[in-house]
């Protein structure tokens, strides 16, 4: 994948943060979904994760954001579980697929 380098074009700000994130959902199969796994980035509007399983775009997903405070020795400052679609599926070079994930609404846990 070739890495945009000019100036940032999205209409909210990435946070470039590899927080703890659980993704509940269905595969590309139907099959369920439930993986603990690390943000690559995140926004006001959504965020984007790397996955084993093999998801659909469009596909609706629930996900637990834990985020981790590095002022309080990287425990647990605040937890927010968000419903999104996905927007964009890409192949990754490790055989995951990147999942560009947008929010349809949220809340801090």
């Amino acid at each position: 994948m070739i890495e945009y380098a000019g100036p940032e074009r999205r209409g909210k700000p990435r946070i470039r943060e590899a927080f703890p994130v659980k993704v509940m959902g269905k595969d590309s199969s139907g099959q369920s979904i439930e993986a603990e796994i690390q943000l690559e980035n995140l926004s006001a509007s959504g965020l984007y994760l790397a996955l084993q399983q093999k998801v659909a775009n469009g596909a609706q997903l629930r996900l637990i954001v834990h985020f981790i405070s590095p002022f309080n020795g990287k425990k647990l400052a605040a937890r927010v579980s968000a419903q999104g679609i996905v927007v964009r599926v890409e192949p990754k070079p490790d055989g995951k697929q990147g999942l560009a994930v947008a929010f349809k609404s949220h809340r801090f846990l």
